[in-house]
């Protein structure tokens, strides 16, 4: 029990950091909501690094569902999320 609060603050961190709206890991999906679109700082910002990740091939997909922007990312474990979590700071920053 304790495992999944630390893992959930975790993700919460990232989101943070990164200006999601939100994260969630769940049936091997890590799946990160973008902002709103009036979010200019995390649209000028932390967006171009994240399409460069995705541009790569290897961050899963970009997905527009309800005027909302997506990044959905298949992985396996929890350790793997926070790992592409970590890798895409590298692009970000």
């Amino acid at each position: 029990v304790a495992e999944n609060l630390i893992f959930v603050i975790r993700l919460r961190i990232m989101a943070f950091l990164f200006g999601f709206s939100r994260i969630l890991f769940k049936g091997n999906v890590l799946s990160m909501d973008f902002p709103t679109e009036n979010d200019a700082a995390f649209y000028s910002t932390v967006f171009p690094g994240i399409l460069d990740a995705v541009a790569t091939g290897s961050f899963g997909n970009l997905i527009n569902k309800d005027n909302k922007v997506h990044l959905h990312v298949p992985c396996d474990s929890r350790e793997e999320a926070m790992n592409i979590l970590v890798n895409l700071q590298g692009h970000v920053v």
